[in-house]
């Protein structure tokens, strides 16, 4: 996968479960009378339950969708110097 490409832009390079996720959840925000508030905050777990993450600005349209990158400082991941 490319690094710091936004996978909402690029389809092919999703896997077919996330894939599922995001065009389901693209469905929901473009057609639905739902608060996008509430559905941002859905969708952004979805993914991140898949090892993803995104952003989305106060007009609550989800872009960035890139892998999430753990760094070794992170708490439960062991240090060596």
């Amino acid at each position: 996968m490319n690094e710091g490409l936004d996978l909402f832009d690029s389809h092919t390079e999703q896997p077919d479960i996330l894939r599922d996720v995001t065009e389901g959840y693209s469905d929901i925000l473009e057609n639905s009378e739902r608060d996008s508030a509430e559905v941002c905050k859905e969708f952004l777990l979805a993914v991140e339950k898949l090892g993803y993450t995104f952003e989305y600005g106060l007009d609550f349209s989800p872009y960035n969708l890139r892998p999430i990158v753990r760094n070794k400082f992170e708490r439960g991941s062991s240090f060596e110097p």
